[in-house]
């Protein structure tokens, strides 16, 4: 199910003038659902085909006839997360990328709120392509935001072990373990958010993104709103401020940690 709830996790470069970015982006704040980006990642950097570095969008995007034969395609049919409501299947690619037709989509189960919040930064996305960009431009870089946030995992070129809640084109992975650490690059953005991704960004690279539930305000960068499904979300521009190693990061973060206690 659909919904337009607006407690986002999302950051755009798919903006028009002030925005430096190419090609865009989509930040998803894994802080706010933890279990979603676990998906996305063992998606991006450890599945068989993987999907690391973004997706293209179809536009215009499909029917809701034509999103629940491809979630079913991917093993999220009836069924597949038992009966629970609070329960659902996440996919990635989701229905509205293009690669969610080749029949490789990796899916878990995930609490409903998550699966919410990831489908509204998704709507807001198609909403900000069909009003600006050229309709043949439809690729987008997907980077994960807060990426240590606890219950995350696979966003930081962790090694690549199954751990049973994974399945790819329906099926299980048959427990296996894959050793080694997928390249990861890390960033700390000029608002103090922590970002990975599965490509490289440029010095001083500019990404548009939602204001996190638990971000205070910047006076220091550019922010505005947007107005999506009649809801005001504010909005800021974020500056790539400076690249590190996942254990510089690790260690920063540790730090942080020990601060607050």
């Amino acid at each position: 199910m659909r919904h337009p709830s607006l407690v986002l996790a999302l950051g755009l470069a798919v903006l028009g003038p002030g925005s430096r970015a190419a090609p865009p982006d989509i930040t998803f704040l894994c802080d706010e659902m933890p279990d979603v980006c676990t998906n996305m990642c063992w998606a991006a950097a450890c599945a068989d085909p993987s999907f690391g570095q973004g997706l293209t969008l179809d536009l215009p995007v499909p029917s809701e006839a034509e999103r629940r034969c491809r979630l079913e395609a991917a093993g999220c049919g009836a069924g597949r997360c038992g009966n629970a409501t609070a329960t659902t299947c996440n996919a990635y690619p989701f229905p509205e990328a293009r690669e969610s037709k080749g029949g490789h989509v990796v899916t878990r189960c995930v609490p409903a709120d998550q699966q919410q919040k990831q489908q509204t930064d998704i709507d807001l996305l198609v909403e900000r392509y069909k009003a600006r960009l050229d309709p043949d431009r439809r690729w987008a870089r997907v980077n994960f935001g807060n990426p240590g946030s606890d219950g995350v995992r696979f966003c930081l070129g962790e090694p690549c072990v199954y751990d049973g809640l994974q399945r790819q084109a329906g099926k299980r992975l048959g427990g296996r373990a894959v050793s080694g650490a997928p390249p990861v690059h890390v960033y700390k953005m000029q608002s103090g958010m922590w970002m990975s991704a599965f490509h490289e960004m440029e010095p001083s690279g500019n990404i548009t993104r939602r204001v996190g539930a638990n971000e205070s305000p910047q006076s220091d960068l550019r922010t505005f709103e947007e107005q999506v499904n009649g809801n005001k979300v504010d909005m800021l521009e974020d500056t790539v401020a400076k690249q590190v190693s996942v254990e510089q990061y690790r260690q920063e973060r540790d730090a942080r940690l020990r601060d607050t206690v």
